[in-house]
């Protein structure tokens, strides 16, 4: 699993990676928000390059809140969510109908300085 630091790019575009996030008062993400940090949570984003369109899971470790971006302005709809609290390693799912080329995903409110994510295609 690759380890990575807010503002870096995904190896190859998809897999796992765990994030090291920063208090999200310190941090700027790239495309504002959909919501407001809150104190004492943890923020950060990464980069990816999807290889063709389609949809692509993205799954973490814990709550938190997901943007994802491809033109760097406004924010996707994520298809689907689903979520299971105490479920240990996969705490939140979402799917996302993307394009070839750059994502930028931005976590927000989560609750500690690291996260682990993978990024996939659906099946």
């Amino acid at each position: 699993m690759a380890e990575l630091a807010s503002g870096s790019a995904l190896p190859g575009g998809k897999g796992a990676a765990q994030v090291s996030l920063k208090p999200a008062a310190e941090v700027t993400l790239p495309v504002q928000s959909e919501r407001t940090a809150k104190p004492g949570t943890f923020a950060g984003f990464i980069t990816a390059t999807v290889p063709s369109a389609g949809t692509y899971q993205l799954t973490l470790s814990e709550d938190a809140w997901i943007d994802v971006s491809q033109d760097g302005r406004t924010t996707l709809k994520p298809e689907r969510i689903s979520g299971k609290a105490g479920c240990p390693e996969v705490r939140k799912s979402l799917r996302f109908a993307l394009d070839a080329g750059s994502v930028t995903i931005e976590i927000g409110r989560a609750p500690s300085p690291q996260i682990k994510l993978d990024l996939h295609p659906a099946e």
